[in-house]
């Protein structure tokens, strides 16, 4: 069984479940006159080259049976990756990248890797921001104080919803532990 804390967590599937519902924008590679009538809008028809806005389930659904191509947004690119991981590196706080900004990037690296410029840096580059984030949290657990614990929540500006879910348990179990030494404190007095 999972620790208490994991329990509440949501798995990598899911939160890339939630990440495809977003919208993201594809150049069909043939005319499809089908509408998707869909709980969350219509899409179609189609006509290349026109672009269209579709959710990233559907681009990739479409790309899979070779009838589109994803346009990557535009953070999903080398020169924009390479800025942020110096500004990530030379920053003490997180970076501003969009809420599920590594889920986007993994579902995108992995199906729709021809249609990122650059694909090997852009990779190298999410993994590098990925690892310098994670590093920045789990440093982070040295600042989490009595004071902090008295607040009752943790300002975690920034961080994408992978992010917070994969950093969850270790802050849940500070919290914990801290919550035990405040008690502590307060019966000693």
């Amino acid at each position: 069984m999972l620790p208490k804390a994991s329990r509440a967590a949501l798995t990598p599937q899911e939160i890339e479940f939630i990440a495809e519902n977003q919208l993201i924008t594809v150049v069909p590679t043939r005319a499809i006159s089908d509408k998707f009538e869909l709980l969350s809008g219509e899409y179609g028809p189609f006509r290349p080259p026109l672009k269209s806005k579709v959710p990233l389930w559907l681009a990739l659904s479409l790309k899979r049976k070779g009838k589109c191509t994803i346009v990557p947004p535009v953070w999903l690119d080398a020169e924009y990756l390479e800025a942020k991981l110096e500004e990530e590196r030379s920053s003490p706080g997180f970076t501003d990248m969009p809420f599920l900004w590594l889920e986007t990037a993994n579902l995108l690296t992995k199906h729709a890797q021809d249609d990122i410029t650059n694909y090997e840096q852009v990779r190298n580059f999410i993994k590098s921001i990925k690892e310098c984030r994670g590093n920045k949290a789990i440093a982070g657990l040295k600042y989490i104080t009595i004071d902090l614990f008295s607040q009752g929540f943790l300002n975690l500006d920034n961080l994408g919803l992978m992010e917070v879910n994969e950093i969850k348990p270790f802050f849940a179990k500070a919290f914990d532990e801290m919550g035990k030494f405040s008690g502590a404190l307060a019966t000693d007095k």
